[in-house]
């Protein structure tokens, strides 16, 4: 009925394939050397020695290999030019050794001798018809000789090279990871496929074996089933036009292999010719039809298969390298994001340099440039950062504060000063003045304190960045951070100082440097003049000479004063400064290296897009090749047949209605004795298994145990659970488990007819995954439970078998005759426990089952059969104990539940529909041992499973706690950096207020130091001048001048809230506080008012605060909002305007004038002996209302030191929250803990009654 290709055909196909492989094979080396060649240019520009050696030692080696592998490809491909190759590929155990040796009529020497796995460990060619076959090792095996991995690369280097792939699976089960494997080698490549159904019932189209064509139905139904679930996997994959052809290859070797036969079975291979005829064998074997299939796809195009083949290949290695590249330029850019966020943060901190800045610290010898430049070059762009960075307003806020000391002394030190030498008429020269007024020591103690708190927080910022470089290997640098160690940093801003000569004093280098100036110089003269005219004075007793002396000390006064300020002021610019370079100069060496790498990547991912756009151009410049479909030239072979020839010819469902009469005679006394002899052994075998594995722990034992969980329980109520857990089953359960299609639920149907139960009509036989949940039943005096099977493609299938196995008492594993093939994570699980559930070993049984599918016929060759099913089980006995199972070999045992599917989907069915084969199929023994089992007392079956769920209840109890403790201690971890951030933020806050205070106190103090010196120079009696003179310092100006720091003052707490909050919300971000863990605060759906409310209520302090605070932060919208902790974001607060603040500058200076108008020092002046002595009180009276004028703007409420206090308050109010939340953590923490050591004792002492099993 299908005509095959005549051979004049398939070989001019195979001519015309090897020719214009020979042509193609040239021009994709060509496309490889132009690619390889651009691969070269990539990144050579920027070697740098010693520089980024991972990185580009990562690229480096892609560079090699990509270029060694396209090589390597084409070498091979040449190799194999002369002939059409075919490369069998499948998982371990399929029959693709079977199989190639009947394509390659070998006499059978190539297949393993006993179904051993991972027989074939190289690659074998054979001829056929002209091509070259080629043999594979078998994939997803255990490693029987050589590792799993190593195999499969050795499959995946002959599927590359082949032109044709013959996928190969068996009726056993297709697994997940088949199908991947598929995917990567196979479809990856764009190679075309035929796949191969081996079917391993040897009754399968066997007319002369059965005889009824209900039974042959029966048998080809899971044919068609396996045969389905190949299609739609495949399909999945991208494979849908793929025929799936059923054969037996046993059967197909008896008839095509060559004599003397050396392979397996050879009695079954000498009755069966001698019996059955090779035409029989052949023919029945459904061979011919795959010949068919893949002899009409080659000559209908070989020459398309041939250059599908060698294109796809080469394209498919260029896009693979392309994908490669890209997910290196993600790494990369990722690398270069946080490499730029470190500048960013070090141009933050440090300030921006300026072109001739940029040359002094970060210039490169290598590039002939500074580093900074290129990097804005390289990234597009310049940094955003302020030419002042962080710690250089930081010093400035500290400066203030810490030097206000000194210069008020200094200040002090003058006025008696001036006194001295106007009253004593002493002449005071620079010296002299600098000697008497400043104090070196008190000035460098003031700025040593200022250096150790700069470089503290330069280290706080930078060690940041440190933090981050770190984190990544690649760079050598990362070894090398700002960590934290203040002193080294302070010891580098104090030898600033010391450098500078402030070592030897101020009064020895500083001011006279200072008074080398125009500023000193007017300083000096003014105090030595006011000595010379008191010497003067006091021999000329004239009117004039009164006032010259009065000018003469109110021009001391003025210019003593300035000098004071204006060398506090230059002693702060000068060692702002310092500190600024010094900065530089110490951290240049870190940020090098930094800028370094961002040059290198940016450069190098630029290149590595173009060098990606280039692959993926080339690989789309490879012509395409038209598909060819072997399931089209299989249906042109069919000639148009219908789904039922379709059937009938790929499926072999055409032996349904074939009539083969042969008569067949069996001797089997001797069979019979024997499989009674097998039979009593393998009873006695499992009845030991089945007695030892229920003998220990001793109830009495249990019972122990379990009296010391309940004090447990008493003392803290998480063990409840694990009490409640622990009472005995009513009945004990045998759960079966296994991979799907391992014929679990046969084996339970298999048991209900033994036991004499009828088999329930929702248990369903199917060849794909039909179990879908766990299913319980009632077995006499037991349950049998059927469960999802493993390997399913279905996610939840292993988590529902294994929660189902949590309570068994018996656990039967089902495996098939490939015993551990793909994942066995499962199976190990439930040998040897997980850290959440104990280990059901040694209550368990392994069942090989379908044994009849061993390859050799019970009947003709009994011994045969049992001598390899023995080494079957021997075999899993190994696999097992290579993943670590050790298994004791009586619980190991072999059957055949439904004997060649003769009974499969009927029902209802009875025991004896399973008589004929009952001698050797292995049920009879296991049945007698359950049997025996089952009759006897089951008290100690339920204690035991009653203790497996108790002590897996109390595993997860300890999992939860272990993990709740880490969450809790994370949770406490998480809040020190929050909690320093709020610390640092009230610490600058407080320099911040006493900086402004005395940068407002320096505002005034010029004015001031003006009215002082009108006051010195009224004359005599001129009560009125002297009334003028004390309120001269409040005017129009100095309101002006008031304004304006107020304007700048306000800036300054702006730019201190916006820098906190920001940095406590990253910080709060990053904390990412966990909302499920039972500590204070609840989630508020309120608003910024509600947030701070609740927290003054959850602290349980602040509390008359609260409401006035919410008040006040939702009338000015100046947000400070928890996040995690109250449902909000920590987002920054609203500026403060300066506007209020500075229109009540008038109005302030308006209370200090009625004030001093009210004043007593008219009084006091009234009360002096002399002049003199009322102007002193004057110049007092003027000091006292710069005072008061101060406190009123400091108290100010609509001015920066209230907005600055408000704020500081909220950080101090939540930072006590977060703190109260810190010990809650810490708290829950250690009471976890001890629940740990109760929960590890119980856990310790299980396990000793165990005898150590489980985890």
């Amino acid at each position: 009925m299908y005509e095959s290709s005549s051979d004049s055909s398939f070989k001019e196909a195979l001519a015309d394939a090897l020719e214009f492989g020979q042509r193609e094979i040239a021009e994709l080396a060509s496309v490889i050397d132009v690619a390889a060649a651009v691969y070269d240019d990539a990144g050579a520009k920027l070697v740098r020695d010693g520089d980024l050696d991972a990185v580009m030692g990562e690229f480096a080696q892609m560079r090699l290999r990509f270029a060694d592998e396209l090589s390597t490809h084409l070498a091979e491909q040449s190799k194999v030019l002369s002939t059409f190759n075919v490369a069998f590929f499948g998982r371990t155990g399929a029959g693709k050794s079977t199989l190639l040796s009947a394509f390659g009529e070998l006499n059978g020497e190539a297949v393993s001798p006993f179904g051993a796995s991972d027989w074939t460990e190289t690659v074998k060619p054979i001829r056929w018809r002209g091509c070259q076959l080629y043999d594979t090792p078998g994939i997803n095996g255990w490693g029987r000789r050589k590792s799993r991995e190593e195999l499969e690369a050795t499959a995946r280097k002959a599927v590359e090279t082949a032109d044709v792939v013959l996928l190969c699976f068996d009726t056993q089960s297709q697994q997940a990871s088949e199908f991947a494997k598929v995917a990567a080698w196979v479809t990856h490549y764009g190679k075309p496929v035929v796949a191969v159904l081996n079917v391993r019932n040897p009754r399968w189209r066997h007319p002369a074996r059965v005889p009824t064509q209900a039974a042959r139905r029966n048998m080809s139904e899971p044919v068609a089933q396996h045969a389905e679930n190949i299609r739609v996997e495949l399909a999945n994959i991208g494979l849908d036009d793929v025929p799936v052809v059923a054969i037996s290859s046993r059967r197909a070797l008896f008839a095509r292999a060559a004599t003397p036969y050396q392979g397996p079975a050879k009695q079954n291979f000498d009755d069966d010719r001698d019996r059955y005829g090779i035409d029989y064998l052949s023919r029945w074997s459904n061979f011919a039809a795959l010949e068919s299939v893949l002899t009409a796809g080659i000559t209908a195009g070989g020459s398309q298969l041939r250059l599908k083949s060698l294109r796809e290949g080469v394209r498919a290695r260029l896009i693979d390298e392309a994908t490669s590249l890209e997910e290196l330029r993600i790494r990369l850019t990722e690398r270069m994001n946080e490499v730029d966020r470190i500048t960013q943060k070090y141009l933050e901190v440090l300030g921006y340099l300026e072109t001739e800045e940029r040359s002094r610290d970060l210039h490169d010898d290598v590039w002939h440039s500074d580093l900074l430049t290129l990097a804005e070059s390289a990234r597009r762009k310049r940094y955003k950062a302020p030419s002042d960075g962080s710690l250089l307003r930081q010093v400035r806020n500290l400066l203030k504060p810490h030097l206000a000391e000194a210069r008020n002394n200094a200040l002090r030190r003058y006025k008696d000063l001036e006194h001295q030498a106007f009253h004593e008429g002493k002449t005071i020269d620079a010296e002299t003045f600098a000697e008497r007024v400043f104090d070196g020591g008190e000035l460098i103690g003031a700025l040593d304190r200022v250096s150790t708190e700069a470089a503290a927080f330069l280290a706080r910022e930078l060690s940041l960045a440190g933090v981050e470089l770190r984190m990544n290997d690649a760079a050598a640098y990362e070894k090398a951070d700002l960590n934290g160690d203040a002193g080294e940093t302070a010891d580098l801003f104090a030898n600033l100082l010391r450098g500078g000569g402030m070592a030897g004093g101020v009064a020895a280098v500083a001011v006279p440097f200072l008074l080398g100036g125009p500023l000193g110089i007017a300083a000096g003269v003014g105090v030595g003049a006011a000595a010379a005219v008191s010497n003067w004075f006091g021999s000329n007793k004239s009117r004039d000479a009164v006032r010259e002396k009065a000018e003469a000390r109110a021009k001391a006064a003025r210019q003593g004063r300035r000098a004071i300020h204006n060398t506090f002021d230059v002693i702060e610019r000068q060692f702002a400064s310092g500190v600024s370079t010094s900065a530089w100069a110490a951290a240049a060496p870190l940020l090098r290296p930094a800028l370094i790498e961002l040059i290198v990547l940016t450069n190098l991912s630029t290149d590595i897009g173009a060098l990606t756009t280039h692959l993926r151009g080339q690989a789309t410049s490879i012509a395409q090749t038209p598909p060819l479909h072997f399931l089209d030239t299989t249906f042109r072979l069919l000639d148009g047949e219908d789904s039922g020839g379709y059937k009938g010819f790929l499926l072999g469902e055409d032996w349904f209605d074939q009539d083969e009469s042969i008569e067949l005679s069996y001797d089997t006394t001797d069979s019979a004795d024997f499989c009674r002899e097998r039979n009593g052994e393998d009873t006695d075998a499992l009845r030991h298994a089945i007695g030892e594995a229920f003998a220990h722990p001793e109830p009495s034992s249990i019972r122990g145990w379990l009296r010391q969980a309940a004090e447990a329980a008493v003392a803290d109520e998480a063990f409840v659970g694990v009490t409640n857990l622990a009472a005995p089953l009513a009945r004990p359960a045998v759960v079966v488990a296994g991979d799907y299609s391992a014929g679990k639920s046969s084996f339970i149907k298999r048991m209900f007819t033994e036991f004499g139960i009828e088999v329930p009509a929702s248990l369903h036989i199917r060849a794909d995954a039909t179990t879908d949940d766990v299913h319980r039943y009632e077995m006499g005096r037991i349950d049998i439970v059927d469960t999802p099977g493993f390997q399913s493609r279905s996610a939840d299938h292993d988590d529902l078998t294994l929660a189902g196995v949590r309570d068994a008492a018996l656990v039967v594993v089902v495996l098939h005759i490939n015993l551990l093939i793909g994942d066995t994570a499962a199976l190990q699980t439930i040998a040897n426990g997980m850290p959440t559930g104990v280990g059901k070993w040694p209550r368990m049984l392994f069942i090989v089952n379908r044994c009849d599918e061993l390859g050799v016929d019970p009947l003709d060759s009994t011994a045969e059969y049992f001598n390899r099913r023995d080494r079957k089980l021997t075999e899993l006995g190994a696999a097992l104990r290579s993943r670590g199972i050790e298994v004791d070999a009586t619980h190991i045992h072999g059957v055949a539940a439904d004997p060649y599917g003769s009974v499969g989907m009927q029902y209802p069915v009875t025991a004896a529909d399973y008589d004929a084969n009952r001698a050797w199929d292995g049920i009879g023994a296991l049945v007698a041992a359950l049997r025996e089992w089952v009759d006897d007392d089951l008290t100690r079956a339920t204690a035991l499973a009653g203790f497996d769920k108790a002590c897996s209840a109390l595993l997860v109890l300890r999992e939860d706690t272990r993990a709740d403790i880490a969450a809790y201690r994370n949770e406490t971890g998480k809040h020190d950096s929050l909690i320093a951030a709020m610390d640092i933020g009230l610490e600058d806050a407080d320099y911040l207020q006493r900086s402004l205070e005395h940068e407002l106190d320096d505002v005034l103090a010029a004015f001031v130091t003006q009215a002082v010196a009108r006051i010195r120079a009224v004359t005599v009696g001129e009560e009125k001048d002297l009334a003028e003179a004390i309120s001269s310092w409040r005017s129009a100006e100095t309101e002006d001048e008031v304004k304006r720091f107020m304007e700048r003052a306000t800036a300054k707490v702006n730019d201190w809230s916006t820098t906190h909050a920001s940095t406590i919300s990253r910080e709060e971000a990053a904390a990412a506080f966990d909302v499920n863990l039972n500590l204070p605060g609840a989630a508020s759906v309120g608003g910024v008012g509600d947030a701070v409310g609740q927290a003054a209520g959850v602290a349980g302090s602040v509390a008359k605060f609260g409401a006035q605070l919410g008040k006040v932060l939702g009338n000015r919208e100046a947000a400070l909002q928890i996040g995690h902790f109250f449902g909000h974001k920590f987002k920054p607060w609203g500026a403060i305007k300066a506007g209020k603040a500075v229109g009540r500058v008038g109005v302030v200076f308006g209370v200090v004038a009625v004030a001093a108008d009210g004043a007593d020092w008219a009084f006091q002046a009234s009360k002096a002996r002399n002049w003199d002595s009322k102007r002193d009180a004057a110049v007092e009276q003027v000091e006292s209302d710069k005072h008061d004028a101060i406190q009123l703007l400091l108290a100010e409420p609509d001015g920066p030191w209230a907005y600055l206090n408000e704020r500081t308050e909220q950080v101090r109010l939540l930072r006590g929250q977060y703190e109260g939340r810190q010990r809650a953590a810490q708290q829950e923490a250690e009471r976890l803990e001890r629940r740990l050591e109760v929960a590890d004792e119980l856990i310790t002492a299980a396990q000793e009654l165990r005898g150590g099993s489980g985890k």
